[in-house]
């Protein structure tokens, strides 16, 4: 999987988030959701160490 994100911040206009901890919630939510995803389709990526597939 590979993505790229491209984010363009004016620093001279506040507030940069108008509602910081609502963004950092959903931010965290999406990439659980991702990464939830992931481990479900490919299960083999998330074998602790040392640990053999089923």
């Amino acid at each position: 999987m590979e993505g790229c994100w491209v984010l363009e911040i004016d620093t001279r206009r506040a507030p940069l988030l108008l509602r910081p901890e609502e963004a950092v919630a959903e931010g965290e939510a999406f990439l659980d959701a991702l990464v939830g995803e992931l481990r479900r389709r490919e299960p083999l990526l998330f074998l602790d160490h040392g640990q053999k597939p089923l």
